[in-house]
């Protein structure tokens, strides 16, 4: 089993600067203290939770820290043009050493977000799941092109091109049909409650190269709130009070709950699930 923290970029002040530092100080800490991952949501025209530039900021964390694994939880691809997300990601795994997990996620029941990017709901999922495959090509692939029913290129090659091979992928969902097909691609599951842990047995022959299926991680997303819940004895932090010490504190008292990772025999960290980006 594996711990790490969710990092949402709370800001309960409105104020942005002490809400970066805080929560970069939190990573800080969490490695210092033995955390193995550091994942950041990407949340869009939400004041109290500052994470839409996901990339930049991650790229950030990896400068800033030596040994913990960052990841994107996740990002939202179909807002997104898959070509620039594949430079991103290559240039964010490069700048942390091959430390970068990459966690995708189609978005979740916020309308705003698809009226504001002028993207379908009915087809948010087909979208994610079409990038997701353009960006896997540019990875690995001399020269690309592509002819998709969302995306289309034609000759493109990657520079630069991530260290890792390949790239860990995450697919955020709770659906029984996003899980089978996650798993027949070869790609790790990142889910917030209720998820349906009996199919983390269901693990079919992954179809890209590298991916061995028995690597296949099944992961149980946590808000960084219950760290801070955790830490008063029940109930949620007045506005005034640092979330982050209340969370460092959980962690030096021997409850790191941030996340939870799911080993092969079905063992998991405590976890409360944050269900709010589905794919």
């Amino acid at each position: 089993m594996r711990t790490g923290i969710f990092c949402v970029y709370e800001n309960p002040r409105g104020d942005y600067r002490r809400c970066f530092d805080d929560q970069t100080a939190l990573v800080k800490k969490a490695e210092a203290l033995g955390f193995e991952e550091a994942w950041v949501a990407e949340h869009h025209f939400n004041p109290a939770s500052a994470s839409p530039s996901i990339l930049p900021l991650l790229a950030y964390l990896a400068g800033v820290t030596s040994r913990v694994r960052i990841g994107s939880a996740a990002v939202l691809l179909a807002f997104r043009n898959p070509i620039q997300v594949a430079e991103d990601v290559a240039t964010i795994d490069i700048l942390s050493g091959g430390r970068f997990d990459f966690g995708v996620a189609k978005g979740g029941p916020f309308p705003a977000q698809n009226r504001h990017f002028h993207v379908d709901t009915k087809v948010s999922r087909d979208m994610t799941m079409e990038s997701i495959e353009l960006i896997e090509r540019l990875f690995y692939e001399e020269s690309v092109t592509f002819s998709g029913q969302y995306y289309s290129c034609e000759d493109v090659s990657l520079a630069p091109r991530p260290i890792q091979q390949p790239v860990p992928i995450y697919v955020t969902t709770t659906t029984e049909a996003t899980i089978r097909l996650a798993a027949e691609r070869g790609y790790s599951v990142m889910g917030g409650s209720p998820f349906p842990l009996d199919h983390r047995h269901d693990r079919p022959q992954g179809r890209r190269p590298g991916r061995n299926p028995e690597n296949l991680q099944f992961d149980a997303a946590d808000h960084l709130h219950s760290l801070c819940h955790r830490a008063g004895h029940g109930r949620w932090p007045e506005p005034q009070h640092d979330c982050r010490t209340a969370a460092l504190n959980a962690a030096r008292d021997g409850k790191p709950a941030g996340r939870g990772r799911h080993d092969r025999n079905g063992t998991s960290g405590q976890s409360r699930g944050n269900p709010r980006a589905q794919a």
